[in-house]
């Protein structure tokens, strides 16, 4: 729909988008004030996104109100690029060259969660009614992802510094990737992968091989052994998935933060993932090894990533369905079926846990055959998607035997056309090398003063947020450490309120927290 730029009564720009006025032809400016007042609720503003302004009369009257307010500007139309009233503020137009689920992700976080705002200018959302709608669906699913990072950080926050603090002193062997042509399987644990281990197996000696942890004991049922295991969960009932390893030892990549398991370390070659998230980055650089890879909500999506820093070729997903099977969540056999089956007895049958488990928790029928999938598996599904059309991933990416479930980027394959690919590509060469690491009592004095420098790091952000400051670096371990207070001393700085006590409550936790961790760890410690 074609612009047509005018100039109001009161000398301010108008404009219409075909016959539709976006803008008052006597007073914009008053007119966005009026919209603003009745529309902006009282109460704190973190973050205000603002939905097709045109020529955004609305962020500079938020910016008066709301000094410290993140604006995010989405608009319908290239053609008011550079036209917008006020100061600059991080814009996204149709013709961007990243997506608006990316630029989304590029400037939300768990941080503002409590205090985000979405204001749509009405008259721009008539003009472009589809617009509007994908805007709205796209920023839904960003605040979705957000609420769900967030609850997890909540959850396992302190495991994932434990943890990470943990391996950093258990592992003895680093992995040093090799890189190649060679075709990457991916083998995921969906219900499909079942109908994939005759063609993996038999075309074994053509492709890399890499598995997530939940695929492993279905890989092993077959003698299909992968080149690395990935592993990124720091919960603990994920090394049930693991125990496949103990008996034929193998090579291992995972975060730090993933839940290490002192029986098995000592038999396994480790390849730490070095994710933004504290304090994975400060303990890879003391270890002098790990590969950086962007941080990913799910096992399978930091798989692949992986699999596109080992090599150039092309990367093959098996087993990634992002749905269920009528009554069948994962491939057979899988780590958590004798945990999942222990209830089953002669009034509780099998088909009745398994029924109970996974259909009642995902409800939305794919409408191709029995196939199912839910409101979380669809997030992750739209996650995949838009980093399937960016760099290093794009045109890479193939699903062998899929399920009904969609994914943009990524090409499906059958046993003819998977052969075929992996034909075209080298045979893969050795994939690693391996490295010992320093003594173990060497990393422990390298830890010790590790938790020393960070309780002082939490102590003196604890203090700048004490006297009204919100801190650099440090904040992003306080968030990891204590999600709550952190969130609640940021909304009362926000708001103007005094985030005393909950930096005082802050700093308690941390100390705490570092100092028993010190005294778990550290063998010279009580």
């Amino acid at each position: 729909m074609d612009l047509v730029f005018e100039t109001s009564r009161t000398g301010f720009p108008t404009c219409r988008a075909g016959k539709l006025l976006l803008h008052s032809a006597y007073d914009p400016l008053k007119e966005a004030e009026r919209f603003l007042d009745a529309s902006l609720a009282q109460g704190s503003l973190n973050t205000a996104i603002v939905l097709g302004p045109g020529f955004d009369y609305l962020s500079p009257l938020i910016r008066q109100k709301h000094p410290g307010c993140l604006i995010l500007r989405i608009q319908y139309h290239p053609g008011f690029r550079g036209r917008e009233e006020g100061p600059a503020v991080p814009s996204w137009y149709p013709d961007s060259q990243q997506n608006l689920a990316s630029f989304l992700s590029t400037w939300l976080d768990e941080d503002g969660l409590a205090g985000i705002r979405v204001i749509e200018w009405e008259a721009s959302s008539r003009a472009w009614p589809a617009q509007a709608d994908e805007a709205r669906r796209e920023i839904k699913a960003a605040l979705d992802a957000l609420a769900s990072s967030a609850a997890t950080l909540k959850t396992f926050g302190p495991s994932w510094i434990a943890n990470a603090c943990r391996n950093f002193l258990l592992l003895e062997d680093i992995l040093a990737p090799q890189t190649d042509g060679a075709a990457i399987v991916v083998a995921a644990a969906g219900p499909s992968l079942e109908a994939s281990l005759d063609l993996l197996e038999t075309e074994r000696k053509g492709y890399r091989l890499l598995a997530v942890s939940s695929a492993l004991t279905t890989l092993a049922s077959r003698g299909i052994e992968p080149d690395l295991v990935v592993a990124s969960d720091g919960g603990f009932w994920s090394r049930y998935h693991l125990y496949p390893l103990a008996a034929t030892g193998g090579r291992i990549a995972s975060p730090l933060s993933a839940l290490p398991s002192a029986c098995l370390c000592p038999s396994l070659a480790f390849l730490p993932l070095v994710q933004a998230g504290f304090p994975e980055p400060e303990l890879a650089s003391l270890l002098g090894a790990g590969l950086v890879l962007p941080s990913h909500g799910t096992v399978s999506g930091t798989a692949i990533h992986l699999a596109a820093s080992l090599g150039q070729g092309p990367i093959i997903l098996a087993g990634l369905d992002l749905a269920v099977l009528d009554s069948r969540a994962h491939a057979r056999p899988h780590g958590f079926d004798a945990l999942v089956m222990a209830p089953e007895g002669r009034l509780r049958p099998r088909e009745t846990i398994l029924h109970d488990r996974i259909v009642q928790s995902n409800p939305e029928l794919l409408g191709e055959g029995p196939w199912r999938t839910s409101r979380s598996l669809t997030l992750y599904a739209r996650a995949l998607a838009a980093e399937a059309g960016r760099p290093p991933l794009a045109g890479r990416l193939y699903r062998l035997h899929p399920s009904p479930l969609g994914l943009d980027g990524f090409r499906s394959l059958d046993d003819a056309s998977f052969r075929d690919l992996v034909d075209a590509r080298p045979r893969p060469r050795a994939a690693f090398t391996r490295h010992a690491l320093a003594p173990r009592s060497e990393r422990e004095i390298l830890l010790g003063l590790c938790l020393k420098e960070w309780m002082r790091k939490a102590r003196a952000a604890c203090m700048e947020l004490a006297e009204g400051h919100k801190p650099g670096d440090a904040g992003e371990m306080l968030k990891t450490l204590d999600l709550p207070d952190w969130a609640a001393a940021c909304r009362a700085l926000d708001e103007g309120r005094d985030p005393r006590p909950s930096a005082k409550a802050l700093n308690l936790a941390s100390e705490k927290f570092f100092n028993g961790l010190g005294r778990r760890l550290l063998s010279w410690t009580t």
